[in-house]
């Protein structure tokens, strides 16, 4: 997990401001001056896109961006009757537009169940309480947890501050952009910006988890009344991200770096009154990618932290077992502790 301060420098600066736009590269000095020591780097660690293609203007209302008589008559109509708006339904020709992005959207690497639920939200078909209502199940589509607007698609799975949460504390660390209406436009937005980067695949996959954990966390809420705990839902998505990561369907081997003397059979306690962190890191060659778990227990074994990690950009395992190390050593400061034995491979 990542945790960000507010900037050291008090004047308002928009992303566009640390970015030299003559090497497309972040402006470092500016980056480090604004920021502290550890923002700074996680910051700089972002790549930027190669594209340098300019900005162009897109109608939300439609899959393809472009704007149509029809779908603005939705708009107004949605509008005019105070109704949620339906997802915009393909056509042939927005089919055949979306082509590519469909055939890649069948091939992130997730669990099926995960792809059809997301084939449901593409569809604007899963039971949010917008759909509901216009099924006239329901008369009150107004988001439960939020009370800011109709739960839609977007809103419960990008927009609503409790799934937003669960977003900012991932390794993805994404804020969806308020003015999108339908979630298949912003799924298509991401497909189509992670695509041809590296770790591209790695990143969708990742989201695929995100979504349907929030999912199936909105409705162990709306049905059990369970706690809504961002931390607890990272640490499922996590926990089954990895998983499938072992499997051999993704034709991915999730490479552990070990020390090359044996680990001990059991857990050494620490001496009375002190705390133990063990931490431990995974690497997957073919995504650049590394995954670590962090375990902090008294002598006692009693577990008093526990948290997880994924790292995109990871270039070997030596790189991992560092990144992993930092990251164990930036917790333990955040959690307010000095005085921790670090214990490792």
């Amino acid at each position: 997990m990542h945790y960000f301060s507010p900037p050291l420098d008090s004047r308002v600066v928009i992303v566009a401001d640390l970015i030299n736009h003559a090497t497309f590269s972040w402006k470092s000095d500016t980056v480090k001056r604004l920021f502290n020591s550890r923002d700074s780097d996680l910051i700089l660690q972002i790549p930027l896109r190669i594209s340098q293609g300019s900005d162009s203007l897109m109608w939300n209302a439609s899959l393809s961006g472009n704007f149509t008589v029809k779908s603005a008559y939705k708009v107004a109509y949605a509008l005019k009757h105070n109704s949620p708006l339906l997802a915009p339904q393909a056509s042939s020709s927005h089919a055949q537009a979306f082509k590519p992005l469909w055939k890649i959207f069948w091939s992130i690497p997730t669990k099926r169940k995960i792809q059809f639920f997301l084939w449901q939200c593409a569809h604007d078909r899963i039971p949010v309480l917008s759909n509901l209502e216009v099924r006239g199940i329901v008369k009150d589509a107004i988001c439960k947890r939020s009370g800011l607007e109709p739960e839609s698609t977007f809103h419960l799975l990008c927009r609503c501050p409790s799934s937003l949460m669960v977003w900012r504390i991932s390794s993805l660390r994404l804020c969806f952009d308020s003015i999108c209406i339908f979630w298949a436009t912003q799924w298509n937005l991401l497909i189509d910006s992670w695509q041809p980067l590296p770790n591209g695949k790695s990143n969708l996959s990742l989201a695929s988890f995100i979504y349907w954990q929030i999912w199936k966390a909105r409705n162990d809420w709306h049905f059990n009344s369970t706690h809504w705990n961002p931390k607890a839902i990272l640490d499922r998505i996590m926990l089954n991200f990895h998983e499938l990561s072992n499997i051999s369907t993704l034709d991915t081997r999730l490479h552990t770096h070990l020390s090359p003397s044996s680990p001990p059979s059991h857990w050494v306690p620490p001496a009375e009154g002190k705390l133990k962190l063990n931490i431990d890191a995974a690497f997957s060659f073919p995504s650049k990618s590394a995954g670590g778990g962090f375990v902090l227990r008294d002598h006692k074994g009693k577990t008093i932290k526990v948290a997880s990690v994924f790292s995109p950009f990871i270039s070997n395992p030596e790189v991992a077992e560092f990144h992993v190390l930092r990251e164990g050593l930036s917790l333990l400061i955040h959690w307010g502790y000095s005085e921790v034995i670090i214990e490792g491979d």
